[in-house]
């Protein structure tokens, strides 16, 4: 009786987690992709002040990792959350003919993938990442 407790309770707190967790995902996502307009607003302004903030403000807020803004062209970060990385070459493979936003999960956490679209053309693309606890 006090097994299939334990078991009952070990299966409920494995349930609510993994809920809290898809939560969390759906809930950055949705927020990544809202953000990232107002990335580009400021990305076709060309004002790097305010994205800077923008950035900052969306790292402390949403509870991301590392946010990093990659050129399309060249595959260099132009802006990072973490300012170590600007300027350095963004290490992973990104398939730059991406359209609309894309989520990977892997071992180090979950990547949020969004495109920043001129009118014709990608004019960044806007990573967001949570990493595993």
């Amino acid at each position: 009786m006090i097994t299939q407790s334990k078991n009952e309770k070990s299966a409920l707190i494995a349930n609510y987690e993994s809920e809290k967790d898809s939560l969390r995902l759906l809930n950055l996502e949705a927020a990544a992709k809202i953000f990232s307009w107002s990335v580009r607003s400021e990305l076709l302004r060309n004002n790097t002040e305010n994205l800077n903030q923008l950035v900052n403000a969306f790292v402390k807020e949403a509870g991301a990792d590392l946010v990093q803004l990659i050129d399309p062209e060249t595959n260099k970060i132009i802006l990072s959350s973490d300012k170590k990385f600007e300027g350095s070459e963004y290490a992973q493979k990104i398939d730059f003919g991406l359209k609309e936003p894309h989520t990977l999960k892997d071992d180090d956490g979950i990547k949020i993938i969004t495109p920043i679209m001129g009118l014709n053309t990608a004019q960044g693309i806007l990573i967001v990442q949570l990493n595993n606890e």
